[in-house]
């Protein structure tokens, strides 16, 4: 099917697993408008295409077996709101890791126009070992992690 023809839940769902679990650069290229204007992924206002593939081999050379579930798909015409779960194995300590996110996303002809994305990137990093398990209690109570 064509992505342009696809429900905003099938596109969704066909977006997360040829990305992230099939680990697949062409589909962002196909599924991103190259002007699109995505916020939301570090501190840039500005997320685009070539940003992403960057992201992507970053993040999937530390996981593997990546899943991601949709749990909820609401739309308004051109936009929809994505709340997604996923699981996966750190490749640098084989343990589980796991996030939660959600976009906002203008989908049109089968293409991401704009949006803007929310995860938790302090809980995944600590799955992955690369964030102190104790981190958000410690910065809660003004001690620093340095």
């Amino acid at each position: 099917m064509n992505t342009a023809e696809m429900s905003k839940f099938d596109f969704d769902t066909h977006w997360f697993n040829r990305v992230w679990t099939e680990g697949d650069p062409a589909a962002v290229d196909e599924m991103i408008a190259p002007d699109a204007v995505i916020g939301g992924i570090g501190n840039s206002e500005n997320f685009g295409p070539e940003a992403l593939k960057v992201s992507q081999r970053s993040l999937l050379a530390r996981i593997e077996n990546v899943k991601f579930t949709i749990l909820r798909v609401i739309e308004d015409g051109d936009w929809a709101a994505i709340l997604w779960s996923m699981a996966a194995t750190s490749k640098l300590t084989g343990s589980p890791v796991a996030s939660t996110g959600t976009i906002f996303a203008e989908i049109r002809n089968g293409q991401f126009i704009g949006g803007y994305n929310h995860f938790d990137s302090f809980g995944l990093y600590q799955d992955m070992g690369l964030l102190p398990k104790d981190m958000i209690p410690r910065l809660f109570e003004g001690k620093s992690l340095v």
